[in-house]
Order: C-alpha cells, then structure tokens, then sequence
C-alpha cells in the first residue's frame, strides 16, 4: 500500500553551497496527526 500526502515545499539554493528546503504536509493516512513540517540542508553538489 502506498503512502499518500499532500503538501507544499520549497527549496533556496543557499550561497552556491547548501540546498536549505522547508516543506509541509498533510498525510491522508493518519487520520488522527496532524500536519507535518520539516526543514533539511543538504549539500549543492
């Protein structure tokens, strides 16, 4: 079974160096949780 959300997410490319990417979701299959967010830096290369 898949897992299925919604949600929106948005990446800046951070000085040429970093990808800083904050994202928000909304997961069907957990009725009872609420939305999620996250925020992650990841290298540029």
């Amino acid at each position: 079974m898949p897992v299925v959300s919604a949600g929106v997410s948005m990446r800046v490319n951070v000085l040429s160096y970093l990808v800083a990417e904050v994202w928000y979701a909304h997961p069907f299959q957990r009725p009872n949780a609420k939305n999620q967010w996250g925020f992650q830096l990841t290298p540029g290369w």
